[in-house]
């Protein structure tokens, strides 16, 4: 770097440092400090030790890397709080309450509910998004069923998988057909699996339907929920935008149960926070097959202010043996419309 763009970078950078100039107390009198915060009271002397060391020995190794680093992290405009290893931590591993740490999200929950919460690091109050809430329908020697899916768990857990972990829960399947008077038979295992990454913010979703030996199904349906998405306390979503680019199609979520809103596959879909761009929330959600999106369904106590987002994977037959199988991609943001292209671990 050549001294006359250190020299402009160090005087951007001192401009920078100078709001948050305090008066810190000294045994003899006062001296201008780096507060923590403008026109604050508590001052970091580790952060103060390094502000003057930069400042003061420009051309020190240490003080030229970190101003590199600024100038390339930041040059797209937008860069992350911190950098560091991508680590993921399972704090606590039971299915019931389980705590899993990213460098991106904090997840807990209870798998035998279905339930997945995920929340902003930092963040207060309710979670940002809630996984679950999930439907399976299908048609079983001529009788239709709809049943929620987390009624019918009987296993879950969190297993190992490349880069991090998945948490899964499964669903033994029960129905009976039109005739049958008697208790409804298991007719499918039900499996939902999230996998939860180190150096990525996106939650990969991944669902399998298989009957069990000498079981058909017709009309199969499988779903990709988030429920109680706008419980107040500053999480919201009142916006629904449907595919991609140009095509795509804004507009409120909608007053009323089970509102189709998209009839058909979309490439992509998304909810949005009626905020301010730089703090609202986004999930963006990318249907990856191989079964297709059949539709996408709202609902809400009234417009723009959404609950229950479901996503619908049909399969028109399911003969003994075959397997329904559909995935999503699902990436929660605040301020932003994609992930930041930093290095892994980017907090």
């Amino acid at each position: 770097m050549s001294g006359s763009t250190m020299d402009a970078v160090r005087e951007g950078l001192v401009r920078g440092l100078a709001r948050f100039l305090a008066p810190a107390r000294l045994p003899d009198g006062f001296a201008p400090a780096f507060a923590t915060a403008p026109r604050g009271a508590v001052f970091d002397l580790a952060a103060n030790a390094a502000a003057a060391e930069a400042i003061a020995h420009p051309l020190l190794g240490g003080a030229e890397g970190a101003l590199d680093l600024l100038l390339a992290v930041g040059a797209g405009g937008l860069a992350p709080r911190a950098l560091g290893p991508a680590r993921l931590t399972v704090e606590d591993e039971s299915p019931r309450d389980f705590r899993v740490a990213t460098p991106h999200h904090l997840f807990t929950g209870n798998l035998f509910r279905g339930e997945i919460r995920q929340h902003l690091h930092g963040q207060a109050g309710p979670p940002a998004l809630l996984h679950g809430g999930n439907l399976v329908e299908f048609t079983f020697k001529g009788r239709r069923h709809c049943l929620d899916v987390e009624d019918a768990i009987v296993a879950a857990g969190i297993e190992p998988c490349e880069g991090g972990v998945r948490l899964f829960h499964e669903s033994a399947v029960a129905g009976r057909g039109r005739f049958s008077r008697g208790a409804p038979q298991q007719v499918a295992r039900l499996r939902y699996a999230y996998e939860i990454r180190a150096d990525s913010p996106a939650v990969t979703v991944a669902i399998s339907l298989t009957p069990l030996p000498g079981v058909t199904l017709d009309r199969v349906r499988v779903t990709t929920a988030c429920d109680a998405m706008s419980p107040g306390d500053g999480v919201d979503y009142g916006t629904l935008l449907l595919g991609e680019g140009a095509e795509a199609r804004r507009l409120p979520s909608p007053n009323g149960e089970n509102v189709t809103v998209q009839d058909g596959p979309v490439p992509a879909f998304a909810v949005l926070q009626d905020r301010a761009p730089s703090r609202a929330l986004s999930l963006r959600l990318r249907p990856l097959g191989p079964a297709p999106l059949l539709s996408v369904k709202a609902s809400g106590p009234a417009e723009g202010r959404l609950h229950w987002l479901l996503a619908r994977y049909a399969a028109e037959r399911l003969e003994p043996g075959a397997t329904l199988t559909a995935g999503e991609e699902r990436i929660l943001l605040r301020g932003l419309s994609s992930p930041l292209a930093v290095p892994r671990g980017a907090d």
